[in-house]
């Protein structure tokens, strides 16, 4: 038998508006772009949006202005994609001069395959990687290389969030499951399993299938561990009404300052 507990913990975080760390609770919501590679199948996805959000957008802007495209290592903001390729795009040469075709693999993702000289289909990734030196890609070529100065600025130098608050009242919610064995005597485990099923019994009247299962489950004085072990206890249940809560605040409010100043 196995017991399982689930908890649930709540922190709630506020903070003060001040021009060092900015903070609001009207952050706009954001529309990032899902399964991009998909052809013609682009799906769009709200959330609402949170200081990395506005760190996200800012990176992304930096490639669209620098390279003319977007980062796939990152969420696609819906606005910014529109009109806009990615930088790890499919070559257009890919798909002028060779016989292209795409197809869901064994993991359930989109992936481009390419038909070789033997008319088989095998992923374009794979195909790319073997002849990549031998082929003619200027524009993506030269894509990559500005995606990976982009790339490499932002590792070194970050970007700026001057202008990225965060929310002035931020609430988390932590999950913690555990699973026990429970109880470790098997005949502690057999009784409480008989005194469950004569519960049950208690509450049952007339005759049928279910009932003389129970009753064969509770006559039976050499109920044994595989079946006990097939069964599970589940506690639900609040552990404390209690939750986390940080209150920033100023320790000295400029008024007093000048209240000081004053001599008042």
């Amino acid at each position: 038998m196995h017991k399982t507990q689930a908890r649930i913990f709540e922190e709630t975080v506020t903070k003060v508006d001040r021009d060092a760390t900015p903070c609001s609770n009207d952050l706009p919501n954001v529309t990032y772009t899902m399964n991009y590679s998909y052809p013609g199948s682009f799906e769009d996805q709200s959330f609402f949006s949170t200081y990395q959000d506005c760190v996200i957008r800012r990176m992304q802007t930096d490639y669209k202005s620098t390279c003319g495209c977007l980062g796939t290592h990152l969420p696609l903001p819906s606005d910014l994609l529109n009109g806009t390729g990615v930088c790890h795009r499919l070559p257009e040469e890919m798909l002028i001069n060779y016989n292209i075709n795409y197809r869901t693999n064994k993991n359930n993702f989109t992936e481009y395959i390419i038909k070789n000289k033997t008319h088989s289909y095998y992923p374009l990734t794979d195909y790319l990687q073997a002849n990549w030196e031998t082929l003619d890609f200027n524009l993506s070529r030269s894509l990559f290389r500005c995606y990976h100065r982009v790339l490499r600025r932002h590792k070194t130098q970050g970007v700026s969030d001057k202008h990225c608050p965060v929310r002035c009242t931020n609430v988390r919610y932590r999950d913690h499951t555990t699973v026990t064995s429970w109880p470790t005597d098997v005949n502690l485990a057999s009784e409480i399993v008989r005194g469950y099923v004569k519960d049950n019994l208690d509450q049952i009247s007339g005759t049928d299938l279910l009932k003389d299962r129970l009753q064969h489950m509770y006559d039976n004085p050499n109920y044994t561990f595989n079946e006990v072990q097939s069964l599970s206890v589940l506690d639900l249940y609040p552990m404390s009404v209690k939750t986390s809560v940080f209150t920033e605040s100023f320790a000295y409010p400029l008024r007093n300052l000048f209240s000081d100043l004053g001599g008042i």
